[in-house]
């Protein structure tokens, strides 16, 4: 049998074109999944890069933002990188959800309770969905 199984994506995430995310998968906040790859199944860490058919680790403690770097001097960019904004690094914390415990209380409730369970992850912090 081919059974489902559902795909957790937390926040702040950058897909690439065509990028194809697969059942199974669980993608930590702040981590970029590069044009034209297969996540299937995969847990992808916090603040990563991902990449490829099949999938690999590019780079690790990355960020993105909506900048666009194309007109950017050395400076600029080394302006960037020495940034001392914590705003998209993503760590554990006490607000850290489990995507497993999620997974298991979802299949275990009924409509009504799983709406009010999802409500909650709304206003969770910044750390809910971060995968280490």
């Amino acid at each position: 049998m081919n059974w489902p199984k559902s795909i957790y994506v937390g926040d702040h995430i950058w897909f690439g074109q065509n990028a194809m995310i697969f059942k199974g998968s669980k993608i930590g906040s702040g981590s970029i999944i590069g044009a034209n790859s297969v996540v299937s199944n995969k847990r992808i860490p916090s603040n990563t890069t991902y990449a490829g058919a099949p999938l690999r680790l590019i780079h690790e403690n990355t960020f993105w933002t909506p900048h666009s770097v194309h007109g950017w001097n050395d400076e600029e960019i080394k302006k960037m990188s020495e940034s001392d904004s914590d705003l998209f690094s993503y760590s554990p914390d006490e607000n850290t959800l489990d995507f497993d415990e999620i997974e298991s209380i979802l299949n275990s409730s009924n409509q009504d309770d799983t709406v009010e369970y999802v409500l909650m992850f709304l206003f969770a912090g910044k750390n809910r969905f971060c995968l280490k």
